[in-house]
């Protein structure tokens, strides 16, 4: 055990998280190198993975991520209890703005993409379900620090105005306008964006900020918050 866990389990959930999106399946050694484990921990590791499904080997012996996986995912979604109010006004964003739209949530020290609708045009800022970004950069990561109480002035402003923008922070090209979301309670439940090529948002920047707070304020009020949430004075 360590002084907050079980070190085991924070190991086997580092070595999940050595997978990203850019290459699907991994020889040991590559594994070793992404991890700073030692090969025979990284065998005693998958293995366990592997019984339950996280973890799979292919006709070459690579390791690549389970399919349990994908069903955790799925539960995690349902549970969330978002999506069917989600869905519809993403879509609506959309053919409004021309430009995607997505929710993140907080997971750890990085935000997940949990829903998204992608802009039609050709050149657009494409996200997936399951993209992981840093929190401390881009307006939705902002937005989750905010309204989990991040201290600083930075935080301070965006938590009075209710929304954040950030052009060409995470990336030079793009540009993100962030709304919190709330449910029953007043609880925070993620960061809603407008997302574009920065040559397209910021030009029409208050427009967009409007859009991305009206779609907001739907999701929160489906999602049972009692009244309208207005920037603090």
């Amino acid at each position: 055990m360590s002084e907050y866990g079980v070190e085991a389990v924070e190991r086997a959930m580092q070595l999940l998280d050595a997978f990203d999106q850019e290459q699907q399946a991994y020889e040991l050694r590559d594994l070793a190198a992404r991890t700073g484990f030692t090969k025979p921990m990284i065998i005693r590791l998958t293995a366990s993975l592997e019984r339950f499904g996280h973890i799979q080997r292919d006709e070459q012996g690579r390791y690549r991520l389970g399919p349990s996986l994908w069903r955790l995912g799925a539960r995690y979604r349902r549970n969330y209890s978002i999506e069917g109010v989600i869905r519809p006004v993403l879509e609506e964003m959309v053919a409004r703005s021309q430009e995607t739209a997505a929710v993140y949530v907080r997971a750890g020290d990085k935000r997940i993409c949990l829903y998204r609708q992608n802009s039609p045009r050709r050149a657009r800022h494409h996200v997936e379900i399951g993209d992981q970004l840093p929190l401390t950069a881009g307006a939705a990561g902002h937005v989750i620090l905010a309204f989990e109480g991040e201290d600083g002035p930075h935080y301070d402003a965006i938590r009075r105005d209710g929304h954040c923008v950030s052009h060409g922070e995470r990336d030079p090209d793009v540009s993100g306008i962030a709304v919190p979301i709330f449910r029953e309670g007043d609880e925070f439940v993620g960061a809603l964006i407008t997302s574009g090529l920065r040559s397209r948002i910021e030009p029409a920047a208050e427009a967009l900020l409007a859009l991305t707070q009206e779609a907001g304020h739907t999701v929160s009020k489906a999602l049972g918050q009692a009244s309208r949430r207005e920037p603090a004075e």
